[in-house]
């Protein structure tokens, strides 16, 4: 960026017509003419546009410069880290560390002896003997865990130590084997925990029959033994069989008596009639209307009552 506004600023004062000019020295001149002022002002114009453009250039190198040394300073940063990282997990010991670390070498076949005579106070379990039995076949006499300093010699410490190693090792597929065994009784209950989970989640057999024979639908209702039905007789024949009778029976009191008859009969037709209401016939009366219509005919006239027949 800098390099252009260089160019750009070089370019502009090689083609700009006052960059020919030469200041004019008015000091000792009485009385400067105009023209010579004016050319003194423009000289002084063009030199402070040039100065602010060689600022303005100066600034953008200035700006690039430092946006190179943020990222190298960036870079360095990663590479510190990075390096500091290197050194704290690959960090020199002291020479304090390295005696501590020669100290606890040394400790280790002592820390090893008194591990196996910690043990000897379990020779006499089963698994001890069991492995001492296994490794008998492998080279006799067999030894279990011994010290090796009771073994000074080359050839007979090397046999100890062989020896040593068999039992370890047998003792160790025994430990296996017991694992295993533990681990199939895991198995085992966690199949019968899950059986029983199962069982407990199934339903009877015994209450889906009974739920089987329920249903929660509309069923088909028993049809009804079909009875007798009930209708009107006609009034008209009736009155007939009332006139008939009038006139084999003369008296006044066998009309009363047909009239009332006829009175009876009909009423079940003034009543209301006859309802059928689910597969049952209902006589439907009014009492009240019953009850008016005979007084009625009870106040009226003999001859009124009885009526031309």
């Amino acid at each position: 960026m800098s390099e252009k506004w260089e160019e750009a600023i070089q370019q502009w004062y090689t083609n700009s017509h006052t960059s020919k000019l030469d200041y004019l020295d008015l000091a000792e001149s009485i009385n400067p003419s105009k023209k010579e002022l004016a050319h003194n002002i423009a000289v002084i114009y063009d030199r402070t546009c040039l100065s602010s453009r060689v600022h303005l250039k100066n600034f953008k190198a200035l700006l690039e410069k430092g946006q190179e040394l943020e990222k190298e300073v960036k870079k360095l940063r990663t590479a510190v880290k990075t390096l500091t990282a290197l050194f704290s997990e690959n960090r020199p010991l002291t020479k304090q560390e390295v005696r501590d670390l020669v100290v606890e070498i040394a400790k280790q076949p002592k820390l090893a002896e008194e591990e196996a005579l910690s043990y000897l106070l379990s020779k006499n379990t089963e698994s001890y003997k069991e492995a001492l039995k296994a490794t008998e076949n492998i080279d006799a006499p067999s030894l279990g865990f011994l010290k090796p300093t009771n073994y000074p010699g080359t050839l007979s410490h090397q046999a100890a130590v062989i020896k040593q190693h068999n039992t370890q090792l047998q003792l160790l597929v025994q430990i296996a084997e017991n694992i295993k065994g533990i681990r199939a009784e895991l198995q085992t209950i966690r199949e019968q925990s899950q059986a029983k989970a199962s069982a407990s989640h199934v339903i009877p057999e015994e209450l889906i029959t009974k739920l089987s024979n329920l249903s929660l639908g509309p069923t088909e209702r028993p049809k009804e033994p079909k009875g007798k039905i009930l209708v009107f007789r006609d009034p008209l024949q009736i009155l007939k069989e009332m006139q008939t009778l009038a006139g084999h029976q003369s008296t006044t009191e066998a009309l009363l008596e047909s009239r009332r008859r006829l009175s009876y009969s009909s009423l079940p037709s003034l009543a209301g009639g006859i309802e059928q209401h689910d597969g049952q016939l209902i006589e439907q009366t009014t009492h009240g209307s019953l009850h008016s219509q005979w007084q009625r005919l009870q106040q009226q006239p003999e001859k009124q009552r009885l009526g031309p027949y």
